[in-house]
């Protein structure tokens, strides 16, 4: 690749105008995509944590001894009990976000969840929801934690079911935010495979050529590869939300799957002069050694990933069913194969070998005396 090449003047948004993530897809006709569900490890946490608390509170109050946390607590009754539960869930901030109804963070998830409705958020905005679970996650493994070393002992009957309340709460906040994350990385997903496949659209136009230099409208086709390594994090980053993954159109993920396959296979040989300098004129195809060099150039663009997120998608035909690994590994390996066969399909011939020389009579008359 030279130089940037201008887009034709219709190429920059025809994506919006042509996408037909069913035809992306390549489903016939009636075929539908389940995608498999994926475990959301946060909420089994807090759920294994809420069993834990169901099973102390039959066990009902439980005395210990006085330890140095119990002796610096207040005596005041109420006092005594938010600095138990504070203590517990890791802070008075913790413990004043689960109660307040108008404590910042949960103004915070009520404004993000309506701004989602209307916009996109600013990544900003998903580091704050992002924060906002950590530290939700972090007050469920404290309890989890305190069960572990004391079994909640000092704590009334009462207590232990208000507890149990306040971890419900705490659950409900971060599916709140999973949500709110998920649903903006549904409408990222769209935006990726739109920009991916203006790639697409852009690729179908080149003019293939053994020189190794591709052109489109007389110029050399510039790949973005910033954008497209953001385009392929944002896919992936998507496929490990489980809200995203409950409810998203397995269409428009098989569709991103086919595009990411065809669009990092096109950006594995094409403009790499130095996959054709392999060859010279009808010296014939080393496949191993274009294997290699395109394989290169894939983990080049796909290293720059920071999400190796994977699930399954289950392809329904009329009388049969088939599953695709949608994982940076299988992108890897699909594209490599599709890559190598455009390589090949391009390169010229082997040349055939000579044809053997007739012998002369008395060559012939020699080999049958010496026979």
């Amino acid at each position: 690749m030279t130089s940037p090449s201008s887009a034709p003047p219709d190429v920059a948004d025809r994506s919006d105008k042509v996408l037909n993530v069913e035809a992306l897809a390549q489903l016939g006709r009636n075929e539908t995509v389940r995608v498999m569900p994926i475990p959301d490890a946060t909420s089994e946490a807090f759920d294994q944590t809420l069993a834990i608390i169901d099973l102390r509170a039959e066990h009902g109050e439980v005395a210990g001894p006085e330890d140095a946390e119990a002796l610096a607590a207040p005596r005041d009754g109420d006092l005594r009990t938010v600095y138990k539960f504070a203590s517990i869930l890791g802070g008075y901030d913790a413990f004043n976000d689960l109660t307040r109804s108008n404590s910042p963070t949960i103004r915070l998830i009520s404004t993000f969840r309506e701004v989602v409705r209307e916009r996109d958020l600013t990544s900003d905005e998903i580091g704050r929801l992002e924060e906002i679970h950590h530290q939700l996650k972090q007050a469920v493994e404290r309890t989890r934690q305190r069960y572990r070393e004391t079994h909640f002992e000092g704590l009334t009957t009462e207590e232990i079911k208000e507890l149990h309340a306040l971890v419900s709460r705490a659950r409900d906040m971060a599916d709140e935010v999973n949500l709110i994350i998920g649903e903006n990385l549904i409408k990222q997903i769209r935006q990726a495979v739109d920009r991916l496949n203006v790639i697409r659209l852009k690729a179908l136009g080149v003019e293939r050529s053994v020189s190794g230099i591709f052109l489109v409208d007389d110029e050399v086709m510039y790949i973005p590869e910033e954008e497209l390594a953001a385009s392929i994090n944002m896919i992936f980053r998507g496929v490990g939300n489980p809200h995203l993954v409950n409810n998203i159109d397995g269409v428009l993920l098989l569709a991103a799957r086919n595009v990411l396959i065809e669009v990092v296979s096109f950006y594995a040989y094409y403009g790499k002069h130095q996959i054709y300098q392999l060859f010279k004129a009808n010296s014939g195809v080393d496949r191993q050694r274009v294997t290699l060099r395109i394989r290169n150039e894939i983990r080049k663009i796909l290293r720059a990933c920071k999400e190796d997120n994977k699930l399954v998608l289950t392809r329904v035909m009329a009388k049969e069913e088939e599953q695709l690994d949608m994982s940076i590994e299988a992108i890897m390996r699909e594209a490599e194969k599709s890559a190598v066969e455009a390589v090949i399909r391009i390169m010229p011939a082997e040349a055939p070998p000579p044809a053997p020389r007739r012998k002369s009579w008395y060559q012939r008359l020699f080999g049958w005396l010496g026979a």
